[in-house]
């Protein structure tokens, strides 16, 4: 009977830091759909900047730099606000 609770506590120990790590690979998708905007776009963020630095107009350039930071800080954010909702263990020790 000793054994049994150590594993499930060991299991769930285990698979925790997975569950709740979400901001991780969003990054990725979110520097991957900056990345497609600018090779294959003719829209958006990406392709503004990377039109705008063809036609040498940094203004939009830093303009655009800007959002694309703080479109990221509050997707991170955003998650991380669903994250403590969502999952009641994340982030309390």
């Amino acid at each position: 009977m000793v054994t049994r609770t150590i594993q499930v506590q060991g299991l769930f120990g285990v698979a925790q830091p997975k569950k709740t790590d979400v901001t991780s690979p969003i990054g990725v998708v979110y520097a991957t759909l900056i990345a497609a905007e600018i090779i294959a776009g003719s829209t958006g963020l990406g392709w503004m900047i990377l039109d705008a630095g063809r036609f040498l107009r940094s203004e939009y350039v830093f303009v655009g730099i800007v959002l694309l930071g703080l479109l990221g800080l509050l997707l991170d954010r955003l998650l991380l606000a669903i994250e403590l909702r969502v999952v009641h263990w994340a982030g309390r020790d």
